[in-house]
């Protein structure tokens, strides 16, 4: 005897959630919430916003966004990263609504509870999509991992401690400096 399959959720079923408060997010066909930012974690988006947000406006190299936004990636996945850029080359996913598309760069900052999701489902999904970097950023180690999901979706290409910079192909000339990231 064959058991049926659970009916996954679709970006039909997403769109219909009402707008009240908890955030979701559909991945692989499961609806998902969204844990609430904490302090730190608004703090680090805050902070990576202001440093992405200024060069990108000053470079006119594409979009910068922030939580919550909808990203569609296909009709079981619709997800909100924390922060996400679209180089003016991808500009076309925009839409009114949010994005229908993949960005060149998705950024999580992991929260706890929550640290699988972004860290395992999230980041296949971003991936298979044509995601070109994803930032996995963990608050209380103070710690960055950096992605080329092209070249090796399963292994960090940099995985940076407090103190140390970095560089990225997205972000020519700019050198980001984990002190500011992590700043009070």
């Amino acid at each position: 005897m064959q058991t049926a399959e659970a009916a996954r959720s679709t970006i039909a079923d997403y769109m219909q959630l009402p707008d009240d408060g908890p955030r979701y997010e559909l991945i692989e066909g499961e609806l998902l919430m969204a844990p609430a930012p904490n302090l730190f974690h608004q703090r680090i988006a805050f902070n990576l916003t202001l440093i992405l947000g200024n060069y990108v406006e000053k470079k006119r190299i594409g979009k910068l966004f922030f939580a919550p936004f909808d990203v569609i990636f296909d009709e079981h996945n619709v997800l909100q990263p924390d922060i996400i850029f679209f180089s003016n080359a991808r500009a076309s996913a925009l839409t009114k609504a949010g994005a229908s598309g993949a960005p060149d760069l998705a950024i999580e900052i992991l929260s706890l509870g929550a640290e699988k999701r972004d860290r395992v489902l999230k980041r296949k999904v971003f991936a298979r999509s044509g995601v070109e970097e994803l930032w996995l950023v963990q608050p209380v180690k103070q710690r960055i991992e950096i992605y080329r999901l092209r070249e090796n979706p399963e292994q960090p290409l940099q995985s940076l401690r407090a103190g140390e910079k970095f560089q990225s192909p997205l972000f020519p000339g700019l050198t980001i400096a984990l002190t500011d990231v992590f700043a009070d």
